[in-house]
């Protein structure tokens, strides 16, 4: 599962000197903002994913429980994931042409799973999806399709 994500978040509102809080945005921060660690981010067991071709590896239930927790937190938080996306979609605008395999295609599918994105009365579906869809459109062609 997502130890560390649920550890941090459960000690948060016990701890009043809000290091707990700190240390959470700074870990998602971080994570949420380098291309390799999105992509190694949410993993089947390995013994569960196939390795033909056409799994993802993505554990997508994993995902959207991570999300929903995610979306349950203070808004500065929420506000982090985001601002991390946006600085991996400006690296993304620029290295999208090389992702060809499932494996570099996997920060695509986790953050079109984002919920920020279904909410069309934030500014943060504005600032994630144009250059979410940019990026995309510069993918190779088979590699759009399989987005």
């Amino acid at each position: 599962d997502y130890p560390l994500l649920k550890d941090l978040v459960s000690i948060i509102p016990t701890d009043s000197s809000g290091e707990a809080e700190r240390s959470l945005i700074r870990t998602l921060g971080n994570l949420l903002s380098i291309s390799d660690s999105v992509n190694l981010s949410f993993l089947k067991n390995p013994e569960l994913c196939e390795l033909d071709g056409y799994d993802t590896g993505i554990d997508f239930e994993q995902v959207e429980r991570s999300y929903e927790l995610i979306q349950s937190l203070p808004e500065k938080v929420k506000d982090v994931v985001s601002n991390a996306f946006a600085r991996l979609l400006t690296e993304l605008r620029l290295t999208a042409k090389n992702c060809e395999s499932l494996t570099s295609l996997r920060q695509f599918m986790l953050m079109l799973r984002n919920p920020q994105l279904d909410d069309i009365s934030t500014e943060t579906r504005t600032e994630l999806l144009g250059p979410l869809l940019l990026a995309i459109t510069k993918l190779p062609m088979h590699s759009q399709t399989v987005v």
